[in-house]
């Protein structure tokens, strides 16, 4: 149960960045934190850096590739076994592959998939829908549930990326590939959209949902798929 304030939070992608330091921070003001992390050993470590920073952290992990809609699944099946009642879901977890490079990258070997849009957009539209219930069934008018979408500032700043075009997300018509700065652009600005529509759906839940830009944060390791030193250059 929440309770004085506390509430149980999910943060996706949390083995280091802006996840890590997020997971930290809610921990030390007394939430109940579940971290998404791609495998045990990653996720062992993060509860281990959280636990270092907030020794008395409520912290536990969930393994999760949000490429693969079966592993999101099998994170909310885990998740809603704990018995936990969820206030907060934060859509951290992000993919910027390389940028320069022409080679379009997919997602488990299939072409029909962009690597990058479905990791940044289409895994978190579904890991939000099936805890959708969820988030309604704690929230109030006093205090909400919440959403919060971590996007970027590319979706506007970037605009020699490349075309945009919603009949065609995964860029998979000859020439509309440009870059991994193009990719990781419209797979946020595809989250902004769905974000804006969800919003308008949920008035009157009680649930809100945000998107925001953290800014450009080296540390993130966002840019690990990348030799350059800046998505904007």
């Amino acid at each position: 149960m929440v309770a004085d304030g506390k509430k149980v939070i999910i943060v996706t992608g949390a083995n280091s960045g802006i996840g890590l330091e997020a997971a930290k921070g809610l921990c030390e003001l007394g939430h109940d934190v579940i971290v998404s992390v791609r495998d045990d050993t990653k996720g062992e470590a993060t509860v281990k850096a959280v636990k270092e920073a907030v020794p008395n952290a409520n912290v536990m992990y969930i393994t999760m590739e949000l490429t693969d809609p079966l592993t999101i699944r099998d994170f909310v099946a885990k998740f809603k076994a704990t018995g936990k009642k969820l206030n907060i879901l934060v859509n951290n977890a992000g993919m910027f592959k390389e940028y320069r490079s022409k080679e379009r990258f997919t997602a488990r070997n299939d072409p029909a998939l962009e690597v990058t849009m479905i990791a940044n957009c289409m895994g978190p539209f579904l890991l939000t829908q099936l805890l959708l219930e969820d988030l309604k069934a704690t929230a109030t008018a006093e205090v909400p549930s919440r959403i919060v979408n971590v996007s970027s500032m590319v979706t506007t700043r970037a605009t020699k990326a490349g075309p945009f075009s919603l009949d065609d997300l995964m860029l998979e018509q000859p020439g509309m590939y440009q870059s991994g700065v193009h990719s990781y652009r419209n797979s946020k600005l595809a989250m902004n959209l769905w974000a804006n529509e969800l919003a308008k759906k949920l008035e009157g839940s009680n649930v809100i949902i945000n998107s925001l830009c953290p800014g450009f944060i080296p540390s993130t390791a966002l840019g690990r798929d990348t030799t350059s030193n800046s998505i904007m250059a």
